[in-house]
């Protein structure tokens, strides 16, 4: 497997940030708010980004929740 990219390796910190934020949100607005940021996220990576390599209970419950592919 290739090193990651900084760029990519930023979308992926990104991702995860976002995702903790989501899951620590009280108030249902600032989830939703979370929810689309994340949306954002992943549209906007790349098509070198690697779901894989994020970390995997944010990947799992991205998957659940449908915003990556699943495998």
């Amino acid at each position: 497997m290739a090193e990651e990219s900084p760029l990519v390796a930023l979308q992926r910190r990104q991702i995860e940030i976002t995702f903790s934020q989501y899951v620590l949100a009280r108030d249902p607005q600032m989830r939703q708010k979370q929810y689309e940021r994340l949306r954002e996220l992943i549209a906007h990576a790349g098509p070198d980004f690697d779901y894989s390599q994020l970390d995997w209970a944010t990947m799992d419950a991205l998957r659940r929740l449908g915003l990556i592919p699943k495998e």
